[in-house]
């Protein structure tokens, strides 16, 4: 059955069509398990979502820990990049897999936006959501390039409902492969506190006014929370 839901879906996004009808059917009636199979595949390169295991946030690494398999941090500890990750990026669709996913709809080319996509979900920190609606906002502004005026509205509209097709997927069924980038692109570091007045790292805001001998130290810019450049992990 899945292999028949995904040649039909695919017959449909291959051929460029200003048929409202036919993408509202797509959009509305496919199932879960082919929105889910095709937000995965959207979403995230393969090489993403291979490289990341089912370690949860009890695994050490350098001195930090590696992210919640819900693609948060452990309480007390920071979203810093990993060291030496280089994001990857393969266009629309699963590197190497065998889900064909057009790249865009007839002259309009939604690559750049999927790429983008796929970066984003590797930039650490970053919002899956922010991550989804510039992906929107990318492949709409390939349609309307590529199909400018009032006589190519037609051909436009059909454009932007693929492109909202391709958000719908990854805005409902992208998170494992957010996670995933996540996984890959970062790692989670003890807060610290950084200390002006003798420029070193402490794990909390006492030890800096101790030994910086400062009262009102926070208060007057001495110590404060640590960047990735202050306190290295």
């Amino acid at each position: 059955m899945r292999n028949e839901l995904i040649d039909s879906l695919t017959r449909v996004l291959a051929t460029p069509t200003v048929n409202r009808s036919t993408w509202r059917v797509v959009t509305t009636t496919a199932t879960t398990t082919l929105w889910a199979l095709l937000g995965r595949s959207l979403a995230q390169p393969q090489s993403a979502l291979a490289s990341t295991g089912s370690a949860d946030s009890t695994d050490v690494s350098k001195g930090c820990l590696v992210i919640n398999n819900d693609g948060t941090c452990p309480s007390g500890t920071t979203k810093r990049p990993q060291p030496g990750n280089v994001p990857s990026y393969n266009g629309c669709g699963p590197e190497g897999g065998s889900i064909k996913i057009p790249q865009g709809y007839g002259k309009a080319d939604y690559r750049p936006a999927c790429n983008g996509h796929d970066l984003c979900y590797e930039e650490c920190g970053t919002p899956k959501s922010s991550c989804d609606t510039n992906f929107h906002t990318g492949m709409d502004e390939s349609c309307a390039a590529a199909y400018p005026g009032p006589l190519n509205s037609l051909y436009r509209f059909g454009c932007y409902e693929r492109s909202y097709a391709y958000y719908e997927a990854v805005s409902r069924f992208g998170d494992d492969a957010w996670i995933a980038g996540q996984k890959k692109a970062c790692e989670c570091c003890k807060d610290q506190i950084y200390c002006s007045c003798n420029k070193k790292c402490y794990t909390s805001a006492s030890a800096c006014t101790s030994e910086c001998r400062a009262s009102l130290a926070c208060n007057t810019g001495i110590c404060g929370p640590a960047t990735a450049e202050q306190c290295p992990a």
